[in-house]
């Protein structure tokens, strides 16, 4: 949305080196980078690696048929309400009863330093890295407002409509997509490429209608 943010700033924001951004170079470990919403881990928009983890972990979340497996292998989540993001959290999260097995719990609870010696240092596998929602996911304020601290502004990456039809409904969205795609053009300086990219009087209507007026 806003293209003074690019992907290669939260790259090295959120999987740089050990000796942070200023490396210039991604911590090699780093595989994924996901976001989440106060609900659960949302993966309407993440990021991975091209890399044979990567691809392993693909093939499990989405049931695709890996080496020596069937070619009809599919997912157990297909049909759940939120199939990919449950199949995503079972994939990435569903090992934790083992992972803390080890780990001592004093009638005080648990420490950090306690996780630490117990060899687990997130909820997640080594290989992922947590990002802020605000800056991989961010809301419009029809969704944002229940979900803090989410809200789209100058300077996020991107601007996602989840919630915004089935909150408002089919028109109001398209009010909006209108809207957003005006301030996306004019934050950008680019109006001349957007009107550009919509080749039919409909589209100009209906995406870009500061563009049609005369």
């Amino acid at each position: 949305m806003d293209l003074d943010t690019t992907l290669d700033s939260l790259l090295m924001r959120y999987a740089g080196g050990a000796t942070g951004s200023s490396s210039g170079e991604l911590d090699p470990e780093a595989q994924l980078l996901v976001t989440e919403d106060s609900q659960m881990l949302n993966t309407a928009i993440f990021l991975a690696r091209r890399s044979a983890w990567s691809l392993d972990m693909l093939r499990r979340v989405w049931g695709g048929a890996g080496p020596g497996e069937e070619e009809d292998a599919t997912s157990p989540f297909v049909n759940h309400t939120w199939w990919e993001q449950a199949a995503f959290a079972q994939e990435l999260l569903g090992e934790n009863h083992r992972r803390f097995a080890d780990v001592v719990y004093s009638p005080d609870g648990v420490s950090g330093a306690e996780f630490l010696k117990s060899g687990v240092s997130s909820a997640y596998p080594p290989e992922v890295r947590l990002v802020p929602q605000a800056e991989m996911n961010s809301y419009h304020p029809i969704s944002s407002r229940l979900v803090g601290n989410t809200t789209w502004s100058p300077g996020k990456f991107i601007l996602s409509f989840n919630g915004v039809q089935s909150l408002t409904g089919p028109t109001v969205a398209r009010i909006l997509v209108a809207n957003y795609y005006e301030v996306f053009c004019k934050l950008n300086s680019v109006e001349h490429l957007c009107q550009g990219v919509l080749s039919e009087e409909g589209e100009m209507k209906l995406f870009a209608p500061w563009l049609s007026q005369p």
